[in-house]
């Protein structure tokens, strides 16, 4: 009898851990896609980036995926470039974004080896709304060991500066000089003026009426969203494990005792 409960309990000890390592491992997994802007909050060089994922819905997209590194481009650098490029749609801000993401989890050795050699599929090229190859992007190194990123069939001018943070192998993030912008979207033609109605044959009057005077409105400058407060994620995950590992033990000394 005593040898049928230890036996009971081994097997139950072993699904318990089965089921303990499987939760942990979904703790860092979630380090990835859905929590990108939990992590990005603990690095407020960055925070016009991390508000314009979450406002044009990209961050819910990452949700769907595990492993893929990010270029990013700081306050400093993006700022300008949305005030130079108002015209600019929600959807084309949201595509400019996913040109950020590569489908890929990238050391800085593997960047300085592709060296022109693969181009490397992005986030945009991935869900389809790019033309052609318009969502790829080429790496090449440049003479003095420095490493650039860009669209395919031009020379990349935008520098991979530094590799900011990664979770192996599930997010990694770059700090990079400028805004990557697909060259479908650089090139998209005006939108179409509408023709002008033709003017009516001038009535004879006595005394000509003065027209009124127009007034041109012009457009407010949209105000980023404040970035939320940093938060304690990886805190809160590491306490979660220790939580998890403490029922572990309690659990084996409890079917242990039995």
């Amino acid at each position: 009898m005593s040898k049928s409960r230890k036996t009971c309990s081994l097997d139950q000890m072993q699904q318990l851990m089965l089921v303990v390592v499987l939760v942990m491992t979904s703790v860092v997994h979630s380090v990835s896609g859905q929590n990108l802007t939990a992590v990005l909050l603990g690095f407020t060089e960055y925070s016009q980036f991390n508000s314009l994922l979450s406002s044009t819905g990209v961050a819910q997209q990452l949700a769907a995926f595990r492993t893929y590194s990010v270029m990013l481009p700081s306050n400093d650098v993006l700022t300008p470039w949305l005030a130079a490029n108002s015209k600019f749609t929600t959807g084309e801000i949201a595509n400019v974004l996913r040109y950020h993401v590569l489908m890929n989890y990238f050391t800085v050795d593997e960047l300085r080896g592709l060296n022109g050699g693969e181009n490397v599929t992005t986030l945009y090229q991935d869900t389809g709304n790019a033309y052609g190859q318009d969502g790829m992007l080429t790496i090449t190194d440049g003479t003095g060991g420095e490493v650039f990123i860009g669209p395919v069939g031009v020379t990349p001018t935008v520098q991979i500066l530094t590799n900011i943070t990664q979770f192996p192998y599930n997010l990694t993030m770059f700090k990079i000089s400028g805004v990557l912008v697909p060259l479908g979207l650089v090139a998209l033609p005006p939108a179409p003026t509408p023709a002008p109605v033709p003017a009516k044959a001038p009535v004879p009057v006595k005394a000509p009426a003065n027209a009124a005077p127009t007034l041109s409105t012009p457009a407010t400058k949209a105000t980023a969203p404040s970035p939320n407060a940093a938060t304690a994620l990886l805190v809160h995950q590491y306490s979660y494990i220790l939580l998890l590992s403490s029922l572990m033990l309690f659990s084996a000394s409890f079917l242990l005792n039995l």
